[in-house]
């Protein structure tokens, strides 16, 4: 992450919640709630990248009593977060070292599309294992190239520019953001040592909470493409092997 990225990201500190509040961010929402409420959250849970604290707020709600731990490299979301949460233990870093020790957490939370957002996933989801303890739940999101192509649009004011038909790069001085497909997602959760365990993709109907009805809704789409080309968010839950 570099320091014009960090100085980027606390300047939109003090907006970041207001991007948040259309409609179909509402619904993502609804979404993550019914994924988080589904899963093991057995503490401690670290949110990684949890900005101004919007998820570590849903991740309270579904397990009030668990110790959650809030991690990102931007100071001002930190500040922003502490706002909203002035109890829970707030951590700034960012994915190429964690400062934690190995096996410290059972559950990470890198949702919001955290993934799109550094540098190399990889060492990313290797350093997830590694503050994983054996058997450890992760929950991951990240935006594919419709998902990136609407950030940038209605978020980030900027125009999209593709660099590679594979993983999909958007960059100006002050963010990078990476669109990536389902089956490489998966590939980079497999190869860091994840068994996958579920995926969903949010599509862009609005209504669809239940994941039972969000599988059967990525398995229609995955048959057909026109329908899987309206995805925008990707999650992934997994364990630690």
């Amino acid at each position: 992450m570099t320091k014009l990225e960090r100085t980027t990201w606390d300047r939109l500190s003090t907006t970041y919640d207001d991007l948040y509040s259309r409609p179909w961010d509402r619904y993502e929402d609804e979404v993550l709630q019914s994924i988080l409420a589904g899963m093991d959250l057995s503490p401690p849970i670290l949110d990684f990248g949890c900005g101004t604290g919007l998820a570590l707020e849903l991740i309270q709600r579904c397990t009030p009593a668990a110790y959650a731990i809030g991690l990102d490299h931007s100071s001002q979301m930190l500040s922003a977060a502490s706002s909203r949460l002035p109890r829970s233990p707030l951590v700034q870093a960012d994915g190429t070292s964690i400062p934690l020790k190995s096996g410290a957490v059972r559950t990470v939370v890198a949702t919001n599309a955290v993934l799109s957002y550094v540098h190399n996933t990889e060492l990313l989801l290797d350093e997830f294992n590694r503050i994983l303890s054996p058997g450890g739940s992760l929950l991951i999101s990240a935006l594919n190239r419709t998902a990136l192509r609407r950030l940038l649009r209605l978020k980030l004011k900027r125009s999209e520019r593709f660099v590679s038909r594979g993983v999909s790069h958007h960059e100006h001085p002050g963010v990078r953001a990476t669109a990536f497909g389902v089956r490489e997602l998966l590939t980079c959760c497999r190869s860091a040592g994840f068994r996958v365990l579920d995926k969903w993709t949010l599509f862009p109907f609005g209504g669809v909470c239940e994941l039972e009805s969000l599988r059967t809704l990525d398995t229609i789409a995955g048959r057909t493409p026109a329908i899987r080309s309206l995805g925008h968010v990707v999650y992934i839950a997994a364990v630690k092997e």
